[in-house]
């Protein structure tokens, strides 16, 4: 996400410290188009998208005294939108039992436009697709420990298995997904998406 500072963007985050309305104006219609962009391509949702950048500038508003110890504005923003979209897709993670695999702020960090909405639903939907291929009892273990968030202990107990199995079935499911993402879709993205899984 390439966006450039206003010239005057010192300037008019004094005034808007002092209450300045149109330098406030000046300042929402600069930002507001190119991080509405970046926010509808991670959410897909045009309505929560134009809510959350009026919520996060009315949120700047009430707290402008603090604006003109702002190093970068635009860096400031950014992490004040991140935080918010993160926030919402743990809220919408909450429907899709796959996505409670990934350290969402993890992957929105990996910013500059190294992936596409569409890309990332290609590597969930390739991940869901091994997770189906693993052996029945690996890929019973992994999805009570992943999806259903549940403990060693009861998993043994309810699959009727020692601990220390379900221990070596998680290592195999592991050592097989990572193995077969990075052969899908190279060591770089394998790294960056991989590293943010919560499977460790």
């Amino acid at each position: 996400m390439k966006i450039i500072a206003p010239k005057d963007e010192n300037a008019l985050l004094v005034a808007i410290k002092h209450g300045d309305q149109k330098s406030f104006e000046s300042l929402f219609n600069h930002y507001s188009s190119p991080f509405s962009n970046y926010i509808y391509r991670i959410l897909g949702d045009k309505q929560q998208t134009e809510d959350l950048v009026q919520e996060i500038f009315l949120q700047i508003w009430v707290e402008r005294d603090k604006l003109d110890t702002i190093l970068s504005f635009k860096d400031f923003l950014f992490v004040r939108v991140r935080n918010r979209v993160y926030s919402l897709l743990k809220e919408n993670a909450k429907r899709n039992a796959l996505f409670n695999l990934i350290d969402l702020d993890s992957i929105l960090e990996v910013e500059d436009e190294l992936f596409e909405k569409e890309e990332l639903e290609k590597y969930y939907v390739f991940l869901e697709e091994q997770i189906e291929k693993l052996p029945p009892q690996q890929k019973a273990v992994f999805t009570l420990s992943k999806y259903q968030k549940l403990k060693y202990e009861e998993i043994a107990q309810q699959l009727n298995i020692s601990i220390e199995t379900v221990r070596k079935h998680m290592y195999v499911a592991h050592k097989t997904l990572k193995q077969q993402l990075k052969t899908k879709f190279g060591f770089i993205l394998f790294v960056l998406i991989y590293s943010s899984l919560i499977i460790f």
